[in-house]
């Protein structure tokens, strides 16, 4: 569906029925607000945002298609608009600041970083690089149907299209932790960026797991080298996550009592029929 172009009068009016905000960042603070029955985002503009920056975003989103878990464009203002605004999906309240308390397990934290991992690597494909991967940009949802956690990657205002930099000017100070050193040398974007952001988050998840797992505290670190070349690949830290779920992961690993309890259904299945066989010959 082609998204809507919005007028400052559908600002006015979805900002007139009840809502409430999400949060506030330099481009500018996010709205949930009622969008034909349904629960969405609204991004206003900050006065001093340039305004074809921040409607670069939409342009972003426009051509994921929802890729990675990212939002889908509903509707956007026109440039000269008074006020600039993006509408979007909504993808949860809570972030991977509340991973904790959404998860249960540690296995729930790391199968949700996989996920996350996976989503990345889907933005990749489509020719982005996201540059801003952080614990406040990922959504984290338990799904009531089925009961499992789900992950949205979200804001995509510092993305940009890979082999193309992100700065125009190299700059030294006001550094982000999460953010790859090259990033302030206006290299060109790379996924590898994001693998650094990701090693910085997944220190963090692992500072809130229960257990120790020395082999991803050391790809974390790997994660984080300063040359891009000493860092693994997307694929690499993904596959070396799903090795280290597998033998805990109870969809792929089911407990002695539940193998046991499966065999002997299984024997009594046999047994059953074995016998209304011989019933028939007698």
């Amino acid at each position: 569906m082609k998204p809507a172009i919005l007028s400052q009068d559908d600002l006015k009016e979805l900002l007139r029925h009840p809502h409430r905000s999400l949060g506030k960042g330099a481009q500018g603070t996010v709205y949930l607000v009622k969008y034909k029955g349904v629960d969405c985002c609204l991004k206003l503009a900050s006065r001093q945002q340039d305004p074809e920056r921040f409607l670069y975003e939409g342009e972003v989103l426009k051509k994921l298609k929802g890729a990675g878990g990212a939002p889908r464009l509903l509707g956007a203002t026109e440039n000269e608009g008074r006020r600039l605004g993006l509408l979007t999906t909504f993808c949860g309240d809570d972030t991977f600041m509340q991973l904790s308390r959404v998860a249960r397990t540690d296995d729930e934290m790391l199968d949700a970083f996989v996920q996350l991992c996976r989503g990345v690597h889907k933005v990749h494909a489509r020719g982005y690089v996201h540059n801003d991967i952080k614990a406040n940009n990922v959504v984290v949802r338990r799904d009531a149907h089925d009961g499992r956690v789900h992950v949205s990657l979200i804001d995509y205002g510092l993305a940009q299209r890979t082999g193309v930099p992100l700065l125009s000017h190299v700059r030294t100070y006001n550094r982000l932790a999460w953010m790859a050193p090259e990033v302030y040398q206006c290299a060109p974007c790379r996924p590898s960026m994001d693998v650094y952001s990701l090693g910085h988050l997944l220190k963090e998840i692992l500072a809130q797991c229960k257990g120790s797992y020395p082999s991803l505290q050391e790809m974390a670190q790997r994660a984080m080298a300063v040359l891009p070349k000493h860092r693994p690949s997307l694929k690499v830290l993904t596959k070396t996550l799903e090795r280290c779920l597998l033998p805990h992961h109870p969809a792929t690993s089911p407990s002695l009592k539940t193998r046991l309890r499966s065999l002997f259904a299984t024997v009594g299945k046999v047994f059953c029929i074995k016998k209304n066989n011989s019933e028939i010959f007698y």
